[in-house]
């Protein structure tokens, strides 16, 4: 059976995904260690809507690569 996708589009998927996890980790740290606002609706904001979108974009991504074939 032929796959959809060719071996070296298979590694690009890969290679892409393994840089979303490192980007995803340099924005966490950025976004919670290294910006401090002084404005509490700000950091409300920060962490519970933009950080926790962040946290269900990139949990939707690793469904995606868990079912896609690899």
């Amino acid at each position: 059976m032929s796959s959809f996708f060719s071996a070296e589009d298979l590694h690009e998927l890969n290679t892409i995904y393994q840089k979303v996890n490192s980007d995803y980790e340099n924005l966490l740290l950025t976004y919670t260690y290294y910006l401090q606002l002084t404005n509490e609706n700000a950091n409300e904001h920060k962490q519970q809507g933009f950080l926790r979108r962040c946290r269900l974009l990139k949990r939707s991504i690793d469904k995606v690569f868990e079912i896609s074939p690899s």
